[in-house]
């Protein structure tokens, strides 16, 4: 079977050209076949054949081997497949276009992807949903938010109804992008086409600008909450506070958590006490009592933990008498005291060799029933050989007794340095056997000591 062709010549009649329609055919197959195994060089050396014997080809067949190249991600390729079309009076239609476009963006090519989606907009090609959607998230990604917000106007101007999707991601790189005011905007016309934003928007934008120290704009994004008219569940206040935390800016995070309160979310215990935790960390006992004070007005009652926490932070600071009020305010609100609240103070004591406020703190636990724990002992004991009271070590060790506390190997090893260096060597043998039937295994310093 033979196909006509009219080949243009000079003047108006041109001349007709016959070629074989099921060569062409075949030849068309080709190149199909010559894009899906990406070989450009075959297929150039097809076309030339094909133009040799005068077969036409046409836009199905461009766009299937654009399509071809454009999936093994390589939009470079298609487009000297164009070029090639082009010169055999072929030329790219709205789906070739729209092909590229994806394809570029699926290779990070953003700005690309945005110079044929300007060419297809030049041809007077009206892009679709899909592909718009995909060249605004590529633009989004690459932060190249002025690009997204011109091809949103674009979008809005050839009447593409934008949906849920381009709202979000576009609200959220602006958001990223510190364009809160423009996201303000953004959500207001989501509106308009009865569309509303999801809160993993402002998660996911967080936890963006988080991963790149951008702090300041995180809480500018939390105050804009409840303009961008979303309700924003506790677990994401809680877990901002917990970033703010990991990143060593309490003071953020306390801001977090007073905002908490201006958009009525109910506020946690575990919030106030990791903001309380880095003020101690920080050494700052000021704000650590002034947010405990808060804490305690708003009916949240801290842990003992907590409060142990100001303790060592009172005694970190030598302020003793501090230390003593925040457990007398402990007690006031019905928290027990244990033996890691008085830790700190018995250690501040040792060190500063004031034995006897060490052993009245040792004696108050005693009278009020709290058992010290295995270093409160080690403490204590260390300081009563150094003093030289071999007498108050055996009562204190009759006291741990009563206590039931366990021994642990570094409280041996205080005991056998102890009586060595206070000449009762007499005393090691059975103190072997002790630590034989505890099951406490010696260790290299052990070792050390029972050499010496």
């Amino acid at each position: 079977a033979l196909g006509v062709r009219l080949n243009p010549g000079i003047g108006s009649v041109g001349e007709l050209e016959l070629f074989d329609k099921e060569e062409r055919q075949k030849k068309m197959q080709e190149i199909v076949d010559h894009a899906a195994s990406n070989d450009l060089k075959q297929i150039f050396a097809t076309i030339e054949n094909m133009k040799l014997h005068a077969m036409p080809l046409d836009p199905i067949l461009l766009n299937r081997t654009v399509d071809s190249f454009c999936k093994q991600k390589e939009p470079q390729k298609a487009l000297q497949v164009i070029a090639a079309f082009k010169k055999m009076k072929i030329n790219p239609d709205a789906i070739t276009y729209m092909l590229l476009v994806s394809s570029f963006c699926k290779c990070n090519q953003a700005m690309k992807a945005k110079q044929i989606f300007d060419e297809m907009k030049s041809l007077q090609f009206t892009p679709n949903l899909i592909t718009f959607n995909t060249l605004l998230y590529s633009l989004c990604s690459e932060n190249m938010i002025d690009q997204a917000l011109e091809v949103f106007g674009n979008m809005i101007e050839l009447s593409i109804e934008p949906n849920s999707t381009t709202f979000n991601m576009l609200v959220k790189a602006l958001l990223v992008n510190n364009k809160i005011n423009r996201a303000v905007l953004m959500v207001d016309q989501m509106d308009t086409y009865d569309h509303k934003l999801v809160e993993n928007v402002f998660t996911t934008a967080i936890n963006d600008l988080f991963q790149n120290n951008k702090f300041e704009e995180v809480l500018q994004v939390i105050q804009q909450m409840s303009l961008l008219k979303t309700k924003t569940k506790p677990k994401t206040y809680n877990a901002l506070i917990t970033n703010f935390c990991k990143a060593k800016k309490f003071d953020m995070a306390q801001k977090v958590l007073e905002l908490t309160s201006v958009a009525g979310v109910k506020q946690t215990r575990t919030s106030y006490e990791l903001i309380i935790e880095g003020f101690c960390e920080e050494n700052n006992l000021e704000k650590a009592l002034a947010l405990l004070e808060t804490m305690k007005r708003n009916n949240k009652t801290p842990t003992v933990d907590i409060y142990s926490c100001l303790v060592a932070t009172a005694c970190k600071m030598e302020d003793y008498m501090k230390a003593t009020n925040i457990i007398h305010d402990m007690r006031l609100f019905d928290v027990v005291p244990n033996a890691k609240t008085f830790n700190p103070l018995i250690r501040a004591f040792c060190h500063k060799g004031e034995d006897e406020k060490a052993m009245k703190i040792m004696e108050q636990m005693k009278n009020t029933n709290i058992a010290p724990d295995v270093a409160s002992f080690t403490m204590i004991i260390r300081r009563l050989f150094r003093i030289g009271k071999l007498d108050a070590v055996e009562e204190l060790l009759r006291f741990m007794k009563n206590c039931d506390t366990k021994p642990d190997l570094m409280f041996f090893n205080e005991l056998i340095e102890g009586y060595i260096s206070s000449g009762q060597q007499e005393k090691l043998r059975p103190l072997k056997f002790t630590m034989q039937e505890q099951g406490i295994v010696p260790d290299d310093a052990t070792m050390r000591l029972l050499d010496m």
